[in-house]
């Protein structure tokens, strides 16, 4: 069992891991920069 229990899964492994959890190795990393370019960008837009 990984992190998250899903009940829905694709039963697609891949190394041994669910494709599910693969998924979420890509987007939570990325919600996290996005959340943080957001609140923290570089300013440029406000020029």
């Amino acid at each position: 069992m990984g992190v998250f229990d899903i009940k829905l899964r694709t039963g697609i492994d891949i190394a041994g891991i669910p494709l599910e959890e693969h998924l979420f190795m890509a987007v939570v990393p990325g919600l996290v920069i996005g959340i943080h370019e957001t609140i923290f960008g570089d300013g440029a837009a406000n020029c």
